[in-house]
């Protein structure tokens, strides 16, 4: 009689040792009996489960899918299993599949299924060691083997008995312990319930099980204690009922949203296509598809006077029968700019020459009218007729300056707006006297090069922080003759001017030039540039480059460059270098910390009656002498509501547009801005920062939920989008759930969220998860916002009203750090009221 297993020891139940492996070809052919017999061996609990509708419609399908319907059997739910009978085509089916598995896998970034391996694999090691139609099979393949095993055998008193604990399981989501017996000593076991009772454990009868035990087996007091916890645990009995659900929730409502096929009976929709090829792409060639659809036919989306077209474009492309790929587009088009008869959608796509089938679903959101489209499709091979571009060239200024001043190293943007990771960076150098160029990040020294390419892999980090990155050439001596910097990370709200040229306290020849780069806010115009030296302004530039030769009367004199832009609204930024001073002169860059706070009262109710001297910060235990105070009644507000419409939000996503326009009508004012991002499997910016009612009218409406859910991703989306604005800025998430799809995680969230400085309030929306409630909870407490769950959207309003009272009720409270710069850790801020009341700010910052 066996003892029970530790958790760290080798269960009891493996595979059958001692024999040698067997010759490749009998080893062939006893892998393809193991997957037929894995196959058979759930095949008549399968059949059992299916009812008799579904048995039919599997008894129609194509043999490998009816095999596939059987191996998944104990793992396909029933939502999934109607999805899949509906399907009509063949190509269809196999996307189903691959769908299916993808949503079980626990790392989709990497190449391999894990789970399907785990579970094909585990199918395998069933048809080995246990006989058909035993429920130790079912349980081994969805849970593994267990980390406690017990067995007993007091022949001619009890049947044979297994005794499995888990400590951890998917498919029950908790640890559990089961009952297995053998009856009559031979065959298959069957999983014991408490509905059974324990007199089907026993072989004889007459006396209770405690004392059948107690009499006639000799390790009585382990088996009863094994037994009776094991009986205990109430969420056995669903064992063989219950499916692990798989980790994409929403899969399945992503895949039908996917689809081309319309609904039986669906209105259709008046729409036509038209192709053109009208060049190549590498190797490809340009498909252009052109779709119309009469505007008597489009319906039209009213939201606060506003109206638009909303259509969605569902397409895939076949090849042999075979699904090459799929494509989704959305368009909206107000509708007072569609100005003929037909409303046009085109769209592109790259192929290469060859027979196709294109299908199309277009979707009027407005009208719910449908079409489906479906074309063969000749794809051509095009050659390219456009001509070469030619390269720009120096104008002869230009020339006669690179000439004058020598040599020179220029920094090269990389591609993309938002880079994190692995980022190269690379250096144009000019002039034969360079002989190094050394790299540094945030004046951290990275690298020295001595010969071309003169580049560098610079690791930026998950979470997109600002960065600026320097280059710096020096001559055969050891001498700075050159150097350049770049910026990158800004955000797409900083107006800010730098100049690159000339560097600081260098010494200058008489020859030597200006040169600045300038960051615009999104949708700010840049007026002019103006460069001066000293007091004196050389030149007035109105289109890049900034570039302005300068000619030092005394080489000897320190004097001050000064670069200014001004954006088309009058504002303004500046950059000052000192050249030719001496080496003790520095630059001080004072640094005021900025804490946007709220304070509640006993009631919960947002205090506007305090005074400067009510109020203490405390920076990594250390007092601070607070410089600026002043309550926030009146200042612009900038606020980005962050929208989930995942697959899981379709019944309520009417109802929250509707609370969102109207918190924002509500509150915003014309000097305030607000922007709108949705997210499902990627964020969308829906609405630029705008007070413009109507805009965001028009960003609120025609929404779809569909996918999954990427909130980790779209919160740091959000606050990159708000990165560089000044003042304050409030982040409102709204979702329904976990985060199902983000490449970055909760953590770096989190921290990206320190560095802003952005309030973020949370509202949950019956979540029942407390991961998500925690997480949601926290991102709001250490930001100095506040965090809310609801089990209704009819709760929002009353939520969006106070989110209102307590926003137009904050004080700005600014200190100038005590701590070093060289200190740039994660610095904790307290901020304590002495009259009463709870303050709620950033609970620390990054420097």
């Amino acid at each position: 009689m066996a003892e029970p297993l530790t958790p760290d020891s080798s269960p009891t139940l493996s595979r059958p040792s001692g024999r040698g492996a067997p010759p490749p070809v009998l080893a062939a052919v006893r892998t393809v009996c193991l997957a037929v017999v894995a196959t058979l061996l759930l095949s008549a609990a399968a059949d059992a489960n299916f009812r008799r509708g579904e048995r039919k419609k599997i008894a129609e399908l194509p043999t490998k899918f009816q095999q596939w319907l059987y191996e998944v059997e104990p793992l396909i739910l029933k939502e999934e299993l109607a999805i899949f009978l509906e399907l009509e085509k063949d190509y269809q089916r196999e996307a189903f599949i691959d769908r299916f598995w993808r949503s079980r896998d626990p790392h989709p970034e990497t190449q391999r299924n894990e789970f399907k391996g785990v579970y094909y694999a585990r199918r395998e090691d069933a048809a080995e060691r246990f006989p058909p139609r035993d429920d130790r099979a079912l349980v081994y393949i969805l849970n593994g083997d267990p980390h406690g095993f017990y067995t007993t055998q007091c022949r001619g008193i009890l049947w044979p008995i297994e005794i499995w604990e888990y400590e951890y399981s998917d498919q029950l989501r908790a640890g559990f312990q089961a009952v297995f017996y053998q009856p009559s000593a031979t065959g298959p076991f069957r999983l014991w319930s408490r509905m059974d009772g324990t007199q089907d454990l026993m072989v004889v009868g007459g006396m209770s099980f405690q004392q059948v035990v107690t009499e006639r087996c000799q390790d009585a007091d382990t088996i009863l204690t094994t037994f009776y916890r094991a009986a205990g645990d109430t969420r056995v009995e669903r064992l063989l009922g219950t499916k692990p659900p798989p980790y994409d929730e929403e899969w399945l409502q992503t895949f039908q949203h996917f689809s081309t096929e319309l609904p039986e009976g669906a209105p259709t929709l008046d729409a036509s296509v038209r192709y053109a090829f009208p060049g190549s792409y590498q190797s490809r060639t340009v498909v252009h598809g052109e779709l119309m659809v009469p505007v008597a036919s489009a319906g039209v989306a009213e939201l606060a006077g506003e109206q638009t077209y909303n259509f969605l474009l569902t397409g895939e492309i076949l090849r042999q029968d075979e699904l090459f790929e799929s494509f989704r587009y959305r368009f909206d088009f107000p509708a007072g700019e569609v100005l003929s008869e037909q409303v046009p959608m085109l769209f592109e796509r790259y192929l290469r020459p060859g027979e196709y089938s294109v299908v199309l679903k277009l979707e009027d959101i407005n009208s719910e009218l449908q079409a489906r489209l479906v074309e063969e499709l000749t794809v051509p091979r095009v050659d390219d007729g456009g001509e070469v571009a030619e390269l720009d060239e120096l104008d002869e200024q230009e020339e006669v300056v690179a000439e004058e001043i020598g040599p020179a190293v220029e920094l090269k943007a990389p591609s993309g707006e938002i880079l994190t990771g692995a980022i190269r960076f690379e250096a144009d150098v000019r002039g034969d006297a360079v002989r190094k160029v050394a790299f540094s990040l945030n004046d951290k020294a990275l690298l020295t090069k001595t010969r071309p390419p003169f580049s560098i892999e610079v690791n930026l980090g998950a979470v997109p922080r600002t960065h600026t990155v320097r280059a710096v050439a020096f001559d055969e001596s050891g001498n700075e003759i050159a150097s350049d910097q770049l910026t990158v990370n800004a955000g797409q709200h900083s107006f800010d001017i730098e100049l690159v040229e000339p560097r600081a306290n260098a010494p200058l020849e008489q020859v030597t030039r200006a040169r600045a780069e300038v960051r615009v806010p999104d949708g700010a115009a840049l007026d002019r540039v103006e460069l001066f030296l000293g007091d004196t302004r050389l030149a007035t530039l109105y289109s890049p480059p900034y570039v302005q030769p300068l000619r030092i009367r005394d080489p000897l004199e320190v004097v001050f460059v000064r670069a200014v832009a001004y954006l088309a609204d009058g504002n303004a930024t500046e950059d000052l270098v000192f050249v030719n001073a001496p080496g003790y002169i520095e630059e001080t860059e004072v640094r005021m910390v900025e804490l946007y706070t709220t304070v509640i009262d006993g009631q919960g109710r947002p205090r506007s009656d305090l005074a400067q001297g009510d109020f203490s910060v405390v920076e990594n235990g250390v007092e601070q002498d607070i410089l600026r105070f002043e309550l926030l009644d009146d200042l612009p507000i900038y606020a980005t509501l962050l929208i989930d419409t995942s697959a899981s939000m379709e019944q309520n996503l009417d109802a929250v547009n509707q609370a969102a326009l109207d918190f924002l009508e509500s509150t915003i004012q014309p000097k305030d801005r607000a922007a709108i991002v949705t997210f499902s499997e990627h964020p969308r910016l829906a609405a630029k920062f705008t007070s413009d009612m109507a805009a965001l009218a028009r960003a609120l409406a025609g929404f779809r939920a569909e996918q999954s859910t990427a909130l980790h991703d779209s919160i740091i989306f959000s606050l990159y989008y708000m990165k560089g604005i000044k003042g304050q800025r409030v982040l409102l998430v709204l979702s329904d759930g976990l985060d199902r799809r983000s490449e970055h995680t909760f953590e770096e969230a989190l921290e990206l969220a320190h560095r802003e400085n952005v309030t973020i309030y949370t509202i949950g929306i019956d979540l029942k998860k407390a991961a998500g409630r925690r997480r949601l909870t926290q991102l709001a407490e250490e930001t100095g916002g506040a965090s809310f769950f609801i089990e209704t959207v009819a709760e929002l309003a009353s939520i969006y009203q106070r989110i209102e009272k307590e926003i137009r009720s904050q004080y700005l409270i600014a200190y100038q750090s005590s701590h070093g710069v060289a200190d740039d850790g994660f610095r904790l801020v307290d901020v304590r009221v002495r009259s009463g009341g709870e303050a709620r700010t950033l609970r620390g910052y990054y420097p």
